[in-house]
């Protein structure tokens, strides 16, 4: 056994997996020192949201790229440890961060300086929102065992099986992103990569305000402003209550209940309480009177700013060139194979048209694989055609 081996502490064998677990200060520290001088590490997390508003981080998992795994138990140890590794140059490898982030940053007080997201990574070469399991087996031929996948990561000691899951997450993350990368550089969008894990980490970054929280509501959007006024209250009280109570936001009150009671901006509570979604069994007296006092909160407050547009509105008589254009990056998309979802949304181009100065088509690597274009097409410089039927494509109108 190496000195490494040692330091990490005792080694818990599953099926297929070989690691160490941490459960004391002592050995976090120790394991630190032994990661800090290296150049890159896997990570992930197992966790449970379902009945607390804050994810409950149950485990942590490293790895490193000569493929000894350490298995961090978080309800040992203190992770704020791990800061000299999140606060140095190593390059910490992710499969779907969009989650991870936010648990270690509260875990951790920090995330990482440097970050890489195979699953984003693969989105540049054809790959849909692929798990992980559909990548390794794409580019490594490895087939993962998924069975532990919903099992309980609270309890311990964690079974055979639950190691070996675990285990599988990030033990094959360096030789995957490897073969992402071999691929990116081959295509040249390696630089494409770089900007849009820029772009998603400075969005992770932007957690929702309270008051921001109502725009997550689908059915909210569509309101009359006196009812968005309601909505914006409800959702905001709503949000700070689930915070402090640390217990998801469908507990306090459903999104069906805060778009029912913002639309019909009820006066009294009877009315309130026989409202669609509200249930009333499940609301305390305290909670009734807050709700009642939240909705004559709304009622004489301002317009919500973010319900009025940034730019000029979205034409509506352009639509069908909207849908010309979507199918046309679609086109674009199977041409490069990039997954097209990546490319643009149909936001995006109604963006690109209401002339928004943050439309993501603006700028970077959309813009010069699909937003220049668009932009041609719009201000009349070129047009769109079928080529030899089976695919868009776009050429200037001087073009014979």
């Amino acid at each position: 056994m190496n000195t490494s081996q040692q330091i990490l502490g005792p080694q818990i064998e599953g099926r297929s997996a070989r690691a160490h677990w941490i459960d004391t200060d002592s050995a976090l520290h120790q394991l630190v020192e032994v990661l800090r001088n290296d150049d890159s590490l896997a990570i992930d997390t197992e966790f449970h949201r379902e009945k607390t508003y804050y994810p409950r981080l149950a485990l942590i998992q490293v790895a490193r790229a000569s493929g000894e795994i350490a298995l961090i138990d978080p309800f040992r140890v203190e992770l704020k440890a791990l800061l000299p590794l999140f606060d140095s140059s190593i390059e910490f490898i992710f499969h779907a961060f969009d989650q991870d982030l936010a648990i270690l940053e509260r875990a951790v007080g920090a995330v990482p300086k440097r970050l890489y997201d195979t699953q984003i990574a693969a989105a540049f070469l054809g790959t849909a929102r692929a798990g992980l399991g559909t990548l390794l087996e794409k580019f490594l031929a490895v087939k993962a065992q998924k069975a532990d996948r919903f099992s309980d990561w609270t309890l311990r000691p964690l079974s055979k099986g639950q190691i070996d899951y675990a285990s599988t997450d990030v033990v094959h993350l360096h030789s995957l992103r490897y073969a992402i990368n071999k691929e990116l550089i081959r295509l040249g969008r390696v630089r494409w990569v770089d900007e849009e894990l820029q772009r998603t980490l400075e969005r992770q970054h932007k957690l929702v305000e309270p008051e921001l929280a109502w725009l997550r509501i689908k059915e909210c959007r569509t309101l009359d402003e006196q009812s968005k006024r309601v909505a914006r209250a409800l959702g905001t009280w709503r949000e700070l209550t689930a915070r402090e109570n640390d217990i998801p936001c469908r507990y306090v009150l459903s999104d069906l209940a805060v778009a029912t009671i913002a639309h019909a901006k009820p006066r009294s509570l009877d009315v309130m309480l026989n409202l669609r979604g509200v249930d009333s069994n499940r609301m305390s007296s305290k909670i009734q009177t807050e709700i009642m006092e939240t909705i004559k909160a709304g009622l004489s407050s301002p317009v919500p700013a973010e319900s009025i547009s940034d730019g000029a509105p979205y034409p509506k008589h352009l639509t069908p060139l909207v849908q010309l254009c979507q199918a046309w990056v679609t086109s674009v998309a199977q041409q490069a194979q990039i997954d097209s979802v990546i490319v643009s949304s149909k936001d995006d181009i109604q963006d690109l048209l209401a002339k928004k100065e943050h439309a993501r088509l603006r700028s970077g690597w959309r813009y010069e694989l699909v937003g220049k274009d668009i932009i041609d097409l719009i201000e009349g410089r070129s047009a769109i055609r079928v080529q030899r039927q089976e695919s868009l494509e776009t050429f200037p109108l001087d073009t014979p």
